[in-house]
């Protein structure tokens, strides 16, 4: 297939080129490079290379636009995005474009925003912040952010501050030991073998006189009738080889302690470069002239943190290389780093000071990998398309906790079992549940729904339909995959009600998605159980600041006082008001 390239002209800066790409490895954003960057003030038209026909849809991540052509010839088609002459306004963090062509998909990478001061700039930058004070209460196990170095689990991750403190309290437990080592170190006894003179030897062995019958030039003649006689002459060696006992400190124990020293020391260098990796084109801000680099603003708080981290590590490395020199001098050894728990030998179990060390190096081994928590969250928001779906999310745990009579039972982190790439699990805590006595309510974090009758992680619904709304939809799979689902259990009674979220108007929303969202989550889902039902559907949207924040689609119902089952719904749930819970409300004031 030949080669389908996109050029962005802007009015006032220079074009860039883009590969289109057919496949699209799953919804997360690559991080861009840097090189190609779109301004978000900037007007654009589109040049289209290699294509045979004009586009019949083009995204913006969550913004849908008809493509209207402009010029063309044999080679290239130049088209604008219809009714949107700035395409990139209300972007932030980096954009992925999305051309809809011949009911096929093509996907450019990810591409950096620099932006202007704008009220969609400072709702994004409301929502990060509201994300990063919230998500740790819901997102994590507890147990990641535990520094106590007991009661640690086989294969446990704790967060990186953990880890640090991990590695700053054994080296306190070296030092100690260092001290007390020093003078009672564990050795064995051996003995050697040496050339030395005469006085110095105590017994004869068979080596001894081997020794000597092979070096007879060690042999001097001495007056007095000792030594070897010859000839009627007396002969003594100069030299000869001496066995003696000595005490060697090269015992297993000693080279597990000071192997392990090498190995911290090589893990705390690896976990460095990782955390340099992650920061590396993340750490800059734009350098154009009254714009802001989006994405540094997205990273700006995570990177101070890491920066610390990184600080913190570089000085431990170094401590621990004094350590390790300090005591493969006291031992006289050298030692590989060790990879494995080693032997609990009679010698750890019964001197404290050894017995110590192995329980920091059995810890070591019994812990998972690091996580950085809520940094590790933030440094993954490229778009802010996965901005928004996180700010929803919390901001819906939150209202439940805060505002309403029911209880927080369990947050846990379900793996769906999916072979569709086009949808990656949460690394995160994804099924929250809430109690008050009469009613279990289940929020669900990307879900998937199967097309089958199979039903996973409380789930009983699955998609019964094998038709999609739109042709160009027609390679995204058997499964849906919304972004929350809420189950309601009564006592006799379970209903669910699915939202979305778009970082898109209720405008767009209205006019090139609505029809397939009512489509897929109203018709196209059905219960496993005939007594549950599908209550309705709630599309959340983030590009709406005046003072209506609802957008009834049964607006003719609701003027004769009828109730429409299952219901849709468009609401406004932004960061302009982050303690604000009025749309929140609605939705869960519908729950009961």
């Amino acid at each position: 297939m030949d080669t389908i390239t996109l050029k962005l002209k802007p009015k006032y800066r220079e074009e860039i080129e883009l590969i289109l790409q057919t496949d699209k490895e799953s919804d997360y954003f690559d991080i861009p490079n840097g090189k190609e960057m779109v301004y978000n003030d900037n007007p654009y038209l589109f040049l289209l290379s290699g294509a045979a026909s004009m586009p019949s849809k083009v995204y913006i991540n969550d913004e849908a636009y008809d493509a209207e052509f402009c010029n063309g010839g044999v080679d290239e088609i130049q088209f604008r995005l219809k009714g949107c002459d700035r395409p990139f306004l209300q972007s932030f963090g980096a954009v992925r474009i999305e051309v809809w062509m011949n009911e096929k998909q093509y996907y450019s990478k990810s591409i950096a925003v620099l932006v202007s001061n704008s009220d969609i700039n400072n709702s994004i930058t409301n929502m990060i912040e509201y994300i990063y004070e919230n998500c740790e209460d819901y997102l994590y196990e507890e147990h990641k952010y535990s520094t106590i170095m007991s009661g640690i689990k086989p294969n446990q991750i704790i967060s990186l501050e953990a880890k640090i403190a991990f590695l700053e309290q054994t080296l306190k437990i070296y030092k100690k030991s260092y001290q007390y080592l020093k003078t009672n170190p564990y050795c064995k006894l051996e003995k050697t073998e040496a050339v030395d003179s005469f006085d110095k030897l105590q017994s004869i062995s068979q080596k001894t006189i081997r020794y000597i019958t092979n070096n007879i030039d060690e042999l001097a003649v001495v007056n007095y009738d000792t030594g070897i006689r010859y000839n009627n002459q007396y002969y003594q060696p100069n030299r000869v080889l001496v066995e003696r006992n000595s005490y060697s400190y090269d015992v297993y124990e000693n080279r597990i302690i000071v192997g392990f020293l090498k190995t911290l020391a090589s893990e705390i260098n690896v976990t460095i470069k990782s955390l340099l990796e992650k920061t590396y084109l993340k750490n800059r801000s734009s350098t154009q002239e009254g714009y802001v680099d989006s994405m540094y603003q997205i990273f700006s708080r995570s990177i101070k943190r890491i920066n610390g981290y990184i600080e913190s590590l570089k000085s431990l490395h170094n401590k621990y290389q004094q350590l390790y020199f300090f005591y493969t001098q006291l031992f006289n050894i050298s030692a590989d780093a060790i990879r494995n728990v080693p032997v609990f030998t009679p010698i750890f179990r019964s001197i404290n000071a050894y017995r110590q060390i192995y329980t920091v190096i059995h810890n070591w081994f019994s812990i998972g990998n690091y996580d950085l928590g809520k940094d590790e969250l933030l440094l993954s928001f490229i778009s802010t398309s996965k901005i928004y779906e996180y700010y929803c999310l919390i901001k819906m745990l939150c209202h439940m906790t805060k505002n309403t009579n029911y209880d927080f039972i369990e947050s846990k982190r379900i793996s769906y079992r999916v072979k569709n790439t086009y949808y990656m699990d949460t690394k995160y805590n994804n099924t929250f549940v809430f109690d008050n006595g009469s009613t279990k309510l289940t929020l669900y974090f990307q879900p998937v729904v199967y097309g089958d009758s199979r039903a996973f992680n409380g789930l009983n619904i699955f998609r019964n339909t094998s038709t999609n709304a739109k042709k160009e939809n027609s390679n995204k799979g058997k499964t849906y995959t919304p972004d929350y689902i809420i189950k309601i259990e009564y006592s006799n009674q379970t209903d669910y009600i699915i939202l979305d979220a778009k970082f898109s108007t209720p405008e767009n929303i209205r006019l090139h998605q609505l029809q397939e969202l009512v489509y897929k989550y109203l018709f196209s889902i059905s219960t496993l159980n005939e007594t549950e039902h599908i209550k309705g559907l709630y599309i959340l949207c983030g590009k709406k600041f005046g003072n209506d924040a609802e957008d009834n689609i049964h607006d003719l119902a609701q003027k004769i006082g009828r109730s429409v089952s299952p219901f849709a719904d468009i609401l406004v749930i932004n960061g302009v008001k982050t303690d604000d819970y009025s749309m929140t409300s609605m939705i869960f004031d519908n729950v009961t």
